[in-house]
């Protein structure tokens, strides 16, 4: 099969910063500029545009690096390419969303939530982010440093290497374990502190009996917090509970986000799904795998990726399949532990920064039951389709369509109404409290409307956060059991949703 042909359109700062990045081989820029046909970018040819039309329209990926975007939109539709299909509009950023780099950490401040709805930030400003990136990304490194301090004069029990294991597979931290003799002169202890305070260390964990000694070494760090050690054996969720404890105890304010992944015959896309939820920087309280009678091998791949997983972890799987993705969604939502609930489809798949966004929204409202972002629409291959904000683009921009923290009703009047604006549940993380006052044995009876129907039901009284940023995958299967629907089963589903839509809006 013949390799595409990747193309960025823009030979300006932002078209040399996405080449600089972009996890595939370049073929060539182009520009209109005529000054800068035929010379190169760190070994990359810029083109004239006409050399797009000598190339296989089918294997060509145009992305357009250019705020000139309409410009070049018409240009390239007078050539004969459609966009979404052989060119795309695309900031610099979007293509690391499955690697964790700097221009990520971009994404990865909760401070960038507000509670107004705000325009889309700009090309050129988020260009302006990336060269400042840097800085703020170590010092976010350094934030996320523990440093473990075993008395040298006690004993280092077997809780002290599974609290270190734990810290750095769960919750993602750097832990640098110690063993000091903290009944050292104070100058000398002062001097300790000093030096773990220079490498970054602001965090101070302790792991022993706790005195005076331990005291005056405590008061050189920002945060504090002593192990339990007497805490023997905890069964696995006493365990995980105790480690949440300990890290928001030491500054953090990490949620408990449950994970449902429903499953039929995807054994193929598990080991992409289950290692992108793994993967995440925030971190996963549970992980429940749902399989509806797979008669492939989806059981077994499921349970060994599970086994790289150090949260909790449970798999119910039915011996008959239940025909309806929604009853899964039902057993799943009753099962969680956790507070929150991010409902995974098994062959979609998500950058690990994306639950940290979603997440943010949270904190920074408490009104806020659900947090969704933008999706990048890929084929079963994994190519890019385009955006799933780009597929109703007309109706999104009359209505204002832009990231920010929406009240519930006016955002079910906007955006909920005419069409689900939201196409994919794995874009979403809700407030499980939000989902205990929706109606469960309702929402299983549906077979395709039932998101669009949680979704209604979760907002009425509540606000919703959307974050512009593409960081969910969503695979479109052209024979998914969702979209093989008879015509009158799916109006019977529509005319429920218009007669919801109606209570909630008219009463």
């Amino acid at each position: 099969m013949k390799s595409k042909v990747y193309v960025i359109f823009g030979a300006g700062k932002g078209g040399k910063e996405l080449a600089d990045v972009f996890p595939e081989r370049v073929s060539y820029l182009v520009d209109n500029d005529p000054y800068k046909w035929g010379t190169y970018y760190n070994g990359i040819l810029i083109n004239n545009p006409e050399q797009l039309l000598r190339e296989n329209k089918d294997d060509l990926r145009i992305f357009i690096a250019s705020m000139y975007f309409d410009q070049i939109k018409i240009q390239l539709d007078m050539m004969g390419f459609k966009n979404k299909k052989h060119y795309f509009n695309i900031i610099p950023y979007y293509i690391l969303l499955n690697r964790m780099t700097f221009l990520d950490a971009i994404n990865f401040k909760a401070e960038d939530t507000v509670d107004q709805v705000q325009r889309p930030i700009s090309i050129i400003d988020r260009f302006q982010q990336i060269f400042d990136i840097q800085e703020e990304f170590l010092q976010k490194q350094v934030k996320n440093r523990i440093l473990l301090v075993v008395n040298s004069n006690e004993y280092c029990t077997e809780l002290v290497t599974n609290v270190q294991y734990s810290l750095k597979e769960l919750f993602k931290l750097k832990v640098l374990m110690v063993s000091i003799d903290l009944s050292a002169p104070k100058d000398d202890l002062e001097r300790i502190a000093r030096k773990y305070r220079m490498l970054g260390y602001s965090r101070l964990l302790y792991a022993g009996q706790y005195n005076s000694d331990v005291e005056n070494f405590e008061r050189y760090f920002n945060c504090f917090h002593s192990i339990d050690v007497a805490l023997q054996s905890p069964d696995e969720k006493r365990w995980v509970d105790y480690m949440y404890h300990v890290v928001n105890s030491l500054g953090f304010a990490y949620k408990k986000v449950s994970v449902v992944v429903p499953n039929y015959n995807y054994d193929h896309y598990l080991c992409t799904r289950l290692r992108s939820i793994i993967g995440q920087q925030y971190p996963i309280y549970e992980i429940l795998f749902l399989d509806d009678a797979s008669s492939d091998d989806s059981v077994m791949v499921a349970e060994g990726l599970l086994d790289e997983y150090c949260g909790l972890k449970r798999s119910i799987i039915n011996n008959t399949n239940s025909g309806s993705v929604f009853k899964q969604w039902k057993k799943g939502i009753e099962a969680v532990q956790g507070d929150y609930i991010w409902i995974t489809e098994a062959d979609d798949y998500a950058s690990p920064i994306m639950l940290s966004n979603l997440m943010a929204s949270f904190t920074a409202n408490e009104d806020v039951v659900m947090s969704f972002c933008d999706s990048m629409f890929v084929d079963s291959r994994g190519e890019w389709e385009g955006f799933s904000s780009d597929a109703r683009v007309q109706y999104i921009q009359d209505k204002g369509f832009n990231g920010g923290i929406y009240d519930g009703k006016e955002f079910i009047k906007e955006f909920l109404t005419a069409f689900n604006s939201i196409p994919n549940v794995s874009a979403v993380v809700m407030k499980r409290n939000g989902v205990s006052r929706v109606d469960l044995d309702k929402l299983e009876t549906f077979k395709q409307c039932g998101d669009w129907y949680l979704y209604l039901q979760l907002l009425t009284e509540a606000k919703v956060a959307y974050h512009t940023k593409p960081m969910n995958f969503f695979r479109r299967q052209s024979g998914s059991v969702t979209i093989n629907m008879k015509k009158e089963e799916l109006e019977q589903e529509l005319c429920i949703i218009r007669q919801a839509v109606e209570k909630i809006l008219f009463g």
